[in-house]
């Protein structure tokens, strides 16, 4: 699960599981739960990805976008990385688009993986990691990636200072990133 707050709205992006309680079938797809703060209600859910079990990574973008990144496929050799953009006023799909690199986002054979690599920068664009040391950002309003650099190996997290990047690596070293 991951959670982004949207103006008044908690948003939740969840991957199906199977029900043991209920008995009920694994859905399919992963769901977006949209909670509003004013009425303490979910009030409205979306399933942007019908073909990924996960509605992935999210981040809110303004008073009423949602922007997920997951991925289609059952092993790492045919994922496809899948971004989309999701007005949660509307309840439309602003787009949704395969994208051409692997986003390491994700652990293998895991949907959900436990990194901070896909965070808004102070410039309004998602950073993220592809094919492992590919620093990339993802402009949020049309899905366009530029290539900025690189990451150190086995990075975990990306976090900003301000406007410098850090990476934490594996075994928590913390090295900053220089990018362009």
């Amino acid at each position: 699960r991951y959670i982004t707050s949207v103006g008044k709205y908690i948003v939740i992006s969840t991957m199906g599981v199977y029900d043991s309680r209920l008995g009920k079938q694994t859905p399919d797809e992963g769901r977006i739960f949209i909670f509003d703060t004013d009425s303490k209600s979910i009030v409205n859910t979306i399933d942007p990805v019908p073909e990924s079990i996960s509605s992935g990574k999210i981040l809110g973008i303004g008073d009423h976008n949602v922007v997920g990144i997951t991925k289609i496929g059952d092993s790492k050799e045919n994922y496809k990385t899948i971004i989309y953009n999701v007005d949660i006023k509307t309840n439309k799909l602003v787009y949704k688009m395969e994208l051409p690199l692997y986003c390491t986002t994700f652990n293998v054979g895991d949907n959900e993986g436990i990194t901070n690599n896909y965070i808004l920068g102070p410039n309004g664009l998602i950073w993220t990691i592809f094919n492992s040391f590919t620093l990339a950002t993802i402009n949020p309003s049309n899905g366009k990636i530029t290539i900025v650099g690189k990451v150190p190996g086995a990075t975990n997290s990306l976090v900003f200072s301000g406007t410098r990047l850090y990476a934490i690596r594996k075994y928590n070293s913390i090295a900053e990133i220089k990018y362009k």
